[in-house]
């Protein structure tokens, strides 16, 4: 989003005074709020011209709304605000919001029947194509955009709990090891474009000696984040990141994932956003599955401030492999506890209380 970022404050700062400060003060009307994702769409005036741009908010940005303290969820569309833009951070600083927002979708919960027995998914970058594990197989579907059905499911490869790189040229999975020993080890395909079939997966040998779970990959593809069992077993574990400085290099030697946790908490299933700062996970205590977010303000700070999530209408949700796709503003999630079969789950309008 950086390179937008430049344009849209040369627009809008007329004075040689405004142009040379930190901070921008600038003039807008809201159209969308995303706040998860701490971010917000608004539109200005550059000559007669109506333009719009998406700008990050600090997680510190003073919010008001008609003169009161509030939040970026309170925020919605319809509403006149005055930004404070920092243009050293790329960030809005604060918001003074006035008026009524216009009334938004709701947040819903649906479950996606037409890819039957399906669990675990992981989606493109623009939230249109899913991959999913069914029967130790995986398979990929497309929808047109996010009110569709997903159409025409196919076969990719045999394998378990597919994880992408945001380009869509690999994928890293769960398959049974190259070898006589048996068990199951990480293994990863490759493509050159996202229209061609991915090659036969290989062994990630370097990962070997780990047990193989949940794997997360970074959108760069150089971050693998995965649960590693305490002593092979389920319960009691610990996340773990693997880094490597490109996409040619070994991984390097798993680390724990820095989290503030409560004595004898434990989390699986970890799915980091795109900005590395927050951490969607199931909460590893008792048997209901509860889906957590965690965060932190910089990617060399442990994640904290762990909370269960509570979508406004729904109750706190519970199941596996929990996802947010941030092009479509939608919240996923698998094995929703009580189903009859494994399911995948959107939360569509996805927001928090």
């Amino acid at each position: 989003m950086s390179q937008c970022l430049s344009p849209f404050v040369a627009l809008l700062v007329l004075s040689a005074q405004i142009a040379i400060a930190q901070v921008a003060t600038v003039e807008v009307t809201i159209h969308a709020v995303k706040p998860e994702a701490k971010e917000i769409t608004v539109a200005y005036k550059s000559g007669t011209a109506d333009k719009s741009i998406t700008l990050d908010v600090s997680r510190k940005a003073e919010i008001t709304l008609n003169g009161k303290k509030a939040d970026l969820g309170s925020l919605g569309p319809g509403l006149k605000a005055s930004l404070d833009y920092d243009r050293g951070l790329e960030i809005v600083t604060k918001i003074v919001a006035t008026g009524t927002p216009v009334a938004i979708a709701q947040p819903e919960l649906v479950e996606v029947t037409e890819l039957g027995d399906a669990r675990f998914p992981w989606f493109s970058a623009d939230g249109l194509t899913i991959y999913f594990e069914r029967n130790a197989e995986i398979w990929t579907a497309h929808r047109n955009d996010p009110q569709s059905l997903f159409q025409d499911p196919k076969l990719v490869c045999g394998g378990m709990q597919p994880t992408l790189s945001a380009d869509g040229l690999e994928m890293i999975l769960i398959a049974p090891r190259h070898d006589d020993q048996g068990g199951l080890a990480f293994h990863t395909a490759t493509r050159t474009s996202v229209s061609d079939q991915f090659r036969r997966p290989s062994e990630l040998r370097e990962l070997r000696d780990v047990t193989p779970e949940n794997p997360c990959l970074s959108p760069d593809g150089l971050t693998l984040w995965f649960y590693l069992p305490l002593n092979g077993k389920w319960g009691g574990g610990k996340i773990m990141a693997s880094t490597r400085p490109d996409r040619t290099s070994e991984w390097s030697m798993p680390k724990r994932l820095p989290v503030s946790l409560a004595e004898g908490q434990w989390l699986h299933f970890p799915y980091v956003s795109e900005d590395c700062l927050t951490l969607y996970c199931v909460d590893g205590g008792g048997r209901e599955r509860k889906l957590m977010l965690w965060s932190r303000s910089a990617i060399d700070k442990p994640f904290a401030n762990g909370r269960h999530i509570d979508v406004p209408g729904l109750p706190n949700l519970k199941g596996l492999s929990p996802r947010y796709i941030k092009a479509t503003n939608e919240f996923v999630f698998s094995d929703k506890p009580g189903a009859k079969s494994p399911r995948i789950w959107i939360v569509k309008n996805f927001t928090l209380r």
